[in-house]
């Protein structure tokens, strides 16, 4: 039975390779996978889509390695970690997410502040880049992003979605972009759209878990780009 605590103590230590992540990373969305079809049904998988979208296998992974990192002195002693510690370790966060009825997804999103945030000081202040090696933190803060924008096309309708991105484009990126909308007509869909955001979103979302520019980039490659530059 393969023994997984080299490579968690090598992702605690900063000492893993960007190969041995991948691989780590594709065998825990494997064991989240079986877990579902193990202890849940289709409709509780299809649950975890509707809010994390098709990437929610990234998503849990990514949560479990936080829960590895917050739990780091226990990870170093324990004697070995096999597939079914992993296996627990999914299925408890699962619970926890069917429990908690997703409260962790509903986080307001306040585009205005996240403008404003200063990436250097974020780092400066949580010195993450000590504890992880790069390529695992633009990982999870991808995961994070794609999680953030899955909510917004659920959320906002095309013409709201177009108005978004006038304003990202505009306030972000000092950039015109061609629209056929009256600026009055923008403006009262912009306030909407803050409104409809701070709705879905009930607790203050913690920009600092993200650095803005990665969630303004995601937003308007995954969704900007597709509807001014098709």
């Amino acid at each position: 039975m393969k023994d997984y605590k080299p490579l968690f103590l090598k992702l605690l230590e900063n000492k893993l390779s960007r190969q041995e992540f991948i691989s780590l990373s594709t065998n825990i969305q494997r064991i989240l996978k079986k877990t579902f079809k193990t202890y849940f049904d289709h409709k509780t998988e299809s649950l975890f889509k509707k809010y994390y979208g098709s990437d929610y296998l990234q998503v849990l992974t990514q949560e479990i390695f936080l829960r590895f990192l917050d739990k780091k002195e226990m990870i170093k002693n324990l004697e070995v970690i096999h597939e079914k510690y992993i296996f627990t370790t999914a299925k408890n966060l699962i619970y926890y997410h069917l429990t908690s009825e997703f409260s962790s997804v509903k986080k307001e999103i306040n585009l205005e502040d996240m403008k404003l945030q200063n990436e250097t000081d974020l780092k400066d202040k949580y010195k993450v880049e000590e504890r992880l090696p790069q390529y695992v933190l633009d990982y999870l803060e991808n995961i994070k992003a794609i999680q953030i924008v899955n909510v917004i096309k659920k959320t906002l309708s095309k013409k709201e979605l177009e108005t978004l991105c006038c304003y990202i484009y505009k306030h972000i990126y000092q950039k015109e972009v061609p629209t056929n909308t009256k600026k009055e007509v923008h403006y009262k869909r912009w306030e909407r759209i803050k409104n409809k955001l701070k709705n879905v979103f009930e607790e203050p979302f913690q920009v600092e878990e993200i650095p803005a520019v990665k969630v303004f980039e995601m937003i308007k490659s995954e969704i900007c780009e597709k509807i001014y530059y098709k």
